[in-house]
């Protein structure tokens, strides 16, 4: 999958400057034909297929002190949770350095970074790999020359091939708050592109209510404190009770466009950037 999007990402003529998206890849591969299995390549050596731009001395892998041992795991434990994966955790350091979204600064630069993550989501799918965890975490936020800020699109744990049968993996997947009300309610119906962009309308929607920058969120924390009418507020209940519980919240508060209105985008922090957080979320839900 990675060297095969990261081919039809360098031979596509329309853009000199291509999204940033980093794989996350830790699990086995099972083959084809015979018994067993085998580690897949290295997260650095993934990297190396999408960021040309990474610095060689930026990059350092984290090898095990036993390799032929945590092989010989990884088998063993793919074949007593058949047919569930087995997955091995590694963590890489890279250049750039990504931060979290807790890291932006205004409303403006969520705007900026949001685009980013949707432009790169966008392209993978005509690659024909379908995000499917799009969230508050999985987008990264990276400053060049100037402060200027670039939106990063991680983890693709989750991500499938369009088109292709997939019942290895459990298809509810996410962080409630972020999560599609079809993805919530485990529907029968296959997951789209389009679930993906419901859970940026909730990205845009949580931040705008809760602030963007830490100034902002915690002048948020001190009105909740402050005024009994955040009880009113809705996304309380997109991180509290069940998956279907949230979804029914959802299914109120963003299925009308009056609830949309008195429920979350009153409650939206006031200023100039804040409003236009909130016509992008206006037209993103349309």
């Amino acid at each position: 999958m990675v060297r095969e999007v990261s081919r039809m990402l360098a031979e596509d003529p329309r853009d000199n400057d291509p999204p940033f998206i980093v794989f996350k890849h830790g699990g086995p591969v099972r083959h084809t034909s015979g018994a067993g299995s085998h580690i897949v390549e290295s997260t650095a050596a993934v990297l190396r297929h999408i960021l040309e731009e990474v610095e060689e001395k930026g990059r350092q892998e984290v090898q095990p002190k036993c390799p032929e041992r945590g092989r010989r795991e990884a088998e063993t434990m793919d074949t007593v949770l058949d047919p569930f994966p087995f997955r091995i955790h590694k963590r890489i350091a890279m250049s750039p350095i990504g931060q979290p979204l807790a890291t932006l600064e205004s409303p403006y630069e969520l705007i900026i970074v949001l685009a980013d993550a949707m432009r790169a989501h966008a392209r993978l799918l005509e690659c024909g790999i379908l995000h499917r965890d799009i969230s508050a975490n999985n987008i990264l936020v990276v400053r060049g020359p100037g402060n200027n800020v670039r939106g990063v699109l991680t983890d693709l744990d989750c991500a499938i091939r369009v088109g292709v049968e997939r019942d290895l993996r459990p298809e509810r997947t996410g962080t409630p708050p972020f999560m599609s009300i079809s993805n919530l309610e485990n529907s029968s119906v296959p997951r789209s592109e389009l679930d993906d962009w419901e859970s940026a309308l909730y990205i845009a929607c949580w931040l705008g209510v809760y602030g963007v920058s830490e100034v902002d969120r915690i002048n948020c924390q001190t009105d909740m404190k402050n005024d009994k009418n955040w009880v009113y507020c809705a996304l309380d209940r997109w991180d509290a009770g069940s998956f279907e519980d949230v979804a029914e919240a959802k299914r109120i508060h963003v299925g009308s466009e009056t609830k949309f209105h008195q429920k979350i985008l009153m409650w939206f922090m006031v200023g100039d950037g804040y409003k236009a957080l909130e016509r992008l979320v206006i037209e993103m839900r349309a």
